[in-house]
C-alpha cells in the first residue's frame, strides 16, 4: 500500500508488533517509544509475526470488532498500546450512565425472577429496582436540582421495560437469561496463516420463542434511533450478527430472532416484523457473518504488514470536513469507501468520529504539533 505524502493525511503510521520477555503487545518502531509518521513507502510485505498473531486474535466484544472495521488503527492504539481517556472522561455520565443503571436494573429483575412465566414486572417492582441502583450508577441524580429529571427517567424506565416484557410475551419469546458471558473459538486466517482465536462478551437479553428459535437483545439508551435503524435496514448490525453467529441456528436450521430494543423511546430495531412494524430490513443480520470474518481477516492482515488505517479520519481531513459538518463530499467518500469494501465482499462501519479518543492524534481537531 502506498501511503499518502500530503501533511493532512496524519492517519496512517508504521508500528512494529515485539515479543518481550514471552509477552505479545503492540509498541511504536521508534526506540524511545513514540510513533513514526510514516513517509511515502510500501509497507513490508512480511507476514505476520507470532507476537502479532497474538495481539491481533485478541479481538474483544463486539462493539471493540465494531471499531476495528472501522479504524484498525483507533483499535490497535486502544487493545495494542493501551491508549485511552483519562480516568474522569471514564465515568459514565449522561446516556451512558442511564443505560448502564437500566441494564442493571433488567439483569435484576431477570435474575430475581420477576419475568419467570412470562410474568411481566409491575410498575411498582421496576420502580423500586430503579431506585435501589441509581446510588450505585446514578448518583448525579440524587444531587440538588436534580429531581426532575430523576423523576422522568424513573418514569421513562417503568414505561419502556412494561413495553419490553409485555412485547416479548406476546411474541412468545420467554426470557433465559441476562447478562450471559459467552466465549466462543473460531479460527482467523491472517496473512495467509490460520490462527485459533475466539469471540466473547456479555449479551443482554437471551431468549427462546415457543417454537425453539433462540433470540438475543441488545439493549441501547441513546437519543436517537435513527443510526441502529440504519444499520440493521442497511446490513451493519454487526453486535447483531454476532451474537447471531454464538447463539447458533435452532433445530430447525433458523438463525435467531435478534434485535435492538431501544430503552429510551421503548421500541424495538430488529428484522423481526413482529416486534418491528417498521422495518425494513431484507434479511436477517446473521447473514452478515461471512463479510464480518473477511472484514476482520483483512484489518489485521493489515494490521500484522504495517497498515495501521483510519479511513474515515482520513476522509474528514482529506475533504476538508469539520467535526460536526459532515456534507456531502464527506458523505460521498464514505460511500466510496463502503462501495470499496463490499465489492471485496467485506464490510465497512462509519462511525461519528466526535466520539473518537484519537480525534487529537488524527489530526481532525486542527492541531498539528
Amino acid at each position: 500500500m502506498t501511503c499518502s505524502s500530503t501533511p493532512r493525511s496524519l492517519t496512517r503510521w508504521r508500528v512494529t508488533a515485539v515479543a518481550s520477555g514471552g509477552h505479545s503487545g503492540i509498541r511504536a518502531s521508534a526506540s524511545v517509544g513514540s510513533f513514526r509518521r510514516r513517509s511515502p513507502c510500501r509497507s513490508g510485505s512480511r507476514g505476520p509475526s507470532t507476537a502479532t498473531s497474538r495481539t491481533c486474535c485478541r479481538i474483544g466484544c463486539p462493539t471493540r470488532r465494531s471499531t476495528l472495521l472501522n479504524s484498525p488503527l483507533a483499535w490497535t492504539l486502544e487493545r495494542g498500546l493501551s491508549l485511552s481517556s483519562g480516568y474522569g472522561v471514564q465515568v459514565p455520565t449522561g446516556n451512558r450512565m442511564i443505560g448502564t443503571l437500566v441494564h442493571a436494573v433488567v439483569e435484576h429483575l431477570v435474575r430475581t425472577g420477576a419475568v419467570a412465566d412470562d410474568a411481566v414486572p409491575s410498575p411498582q417492582m421496576i420502580a423500586r429496582t430503579f431506585e435501589q441502583f441509581v446510588p450505585r450508577f446514578a448518583s448525579e441524580l440524587l444531587l440538588p436540582g436534580q429531581s426532575s429529571r430523576h423523576n422522568a427517567l424513573r418514569t421513562t424506565t417503568i414505561g419502556s421495560l412494561t413495553r419490553l416484557f409485555t412485547a416479548l410475551r406476546d411474541r412468545g419469546v420467554r426470557i433465559t437469561g441476562a447478562e450471559t458471558e459467552f466465549i466462543e473459538p473460531f479460527t482467523l486466517t491472517i496473512g495467509g496463516m490460520r490462527h485459533d482465536s475466539e469471540l466473547r462478551g456479555f449479551r443482554d437479553l437471551d431468549g427462546e420463542t415457543t417454537d425453539g428459535r433462540r433470540a438475543v437483545l441488545d439493549l441501547k439508551w441513546t437519543f436517537s434511533t435513527t443510526r441502529y435503524r440504519r444499520m440493521v435496514t442497511d446490513g451493519e448490525a454487526v453486535q447483531l450478527s454476532v451474537y447471531g453467529q454464538v447463539v447458533g441456528t435452532s433445530g430447525g436450521g433458523e438463525p435467531p430472532l435478534t434485535a435492538f430494543y431501544m430503552l429510551k423511546q421503548g421500541q424495538f430495531v430488529s428484522a423481526d416484523r413482529d416486534l418491528d412494524p417498521d422495518s425494513q430490513a431484507e434479511g436477517d443480520p446473521a447473514h452478515l457473518w461471512p463479510r464480518i470474518q473477511r472484514s476482520v481477516e483483512h484489518a489485521l492482515t493489515g494490521l500484522s504488514t504495517g497498515r495501521f488505517e483510519a479511513l474515515a479520519a482520513d476522509a474528514y481531513l482529506e475533504t476538508g470536513t469539520l467535526l460536526g459538518g459532515e456534507k456531502k463530499p464527506y458523505k460521498d467518500a464514505i460511500a466510496a469507501i463502503s462501495d470499496d469494501a463490499a465489492v471485496d465482499g467485506r464490510l465497512f462501519i462509519d462511525a461519528n468520529q466526535a466520539y473518537s479518543d484519537f480525534t487529537l492524534i488524527y489530526g481532525l481537531t486542527g492541531d498539528y504539533s
